[in-house]
């Protein structure tokens, strides 16, 4: 995978996740409310630990999207669309984190059924006063009905490949770690920097940026390997071109 693709997950789990503060961040926030109040040392520790439950999850569902993916490139042969989307998504990402589109909101619909049956497990798991249930809430909210999240999974989709997806999904929550924190008033300043207009829309800029070099890194290569005789397919249509001359006439 490329590392404009990593750096993109990285910038929109940052910068996104800023809008997320009002669910995720009263989830931290909750957490954070539930617990006996410590040093700043001690609630970082906790915060670390109920992200790392969510980014675990994250890497799973990117994994599963990305072998999706994956499949559907090799049963339609359209691995080149997938890149290209990939630097589609991207340059989406870069318009929402400016402020200048936000059409990913739409997907969060299509998460509920399932936060349905996974939100009861949180009452199960009880106060989280020991750390192995923060890890397990985190990583049960980590599930919650999320347009961002979801516009990662299709991003992490669009690489192919199962390890590429969950690679995506991690950078994307690393990327979502210090809004979190900012949430449970530690590294607020952070918080004042990833909202203000000015960041994010030079993080908007770099995403286009980054959109734009994914998708001529996947174009360019087809057309030089088109014009030497290769095709647009993979490498597949030299082989049929071969496989034709010395069949039989």
């Amino acid at each position: 995978m490329s590392a404009p693709i990593l750096w993109s997950a990285l910038l929109l789990g940052a910068f996104g996740s800023v809008h997320c503060l009002a669910m995720c961040g009263g989830i931290a926030g909750a957490l954070g409310q539930a617990l006996d109040a410590g040093p700043a040392g001690r609630e970082v520790f906790r915060q670390s630990l109920y992200s790392l439950g969510r980014i675990s999850s994250y890497a799973v569902a990117g994994a599963s999207f990305g072998w999706l993916g994956e499949s559907f490139a090799a049963w339609t042969g359209l691995s080149l669309g997938l890149r290209i989307l990939a630097g589609v998504l991207i340059i989406g990402f870069g318009l929402q984190v400016a402020g200048w589109w936000n059409g990913f909101a739409t997907l969060e619909r299509f998460g509920l059924v399932a936060w349905r049956r996974i939100a009861p497990w949180t009452k199960r798991v009880g106060r989280p006063d020991r750390s192995w249930k923060i890890f397990v809430l985190g990583a049960l909210w980590g599930w919650l009905p999320c347009g961002l999240v979801y516009s990662a999974l299709l991003a992490a989709a669009s690489t192919g490949d199962a390890i590429g997806g969950a690679a995506f999904m991690v950078c994307f929550g690393l990327g979502t770690f210090p809004a979190m924190l900012t949430a449970t008033g530690v590294g607020v300043r952070l918080g004042h920097v990833l909202a203000s207009r000015s960041s994010r829309r030079a993080a908007g800029a770099l995403l286009l940026l980054f959109g734009s070099a994914a998708i001529l890194g996947a174009v360019v290569p087809a057309l030089q390997a088109s014009r030497s005789g290769g095709g647009l397919h993979d490498g597949h249509a030299p082989h049929a071109a071969h496989a034709h001359a010395v069949g039989p006439d």
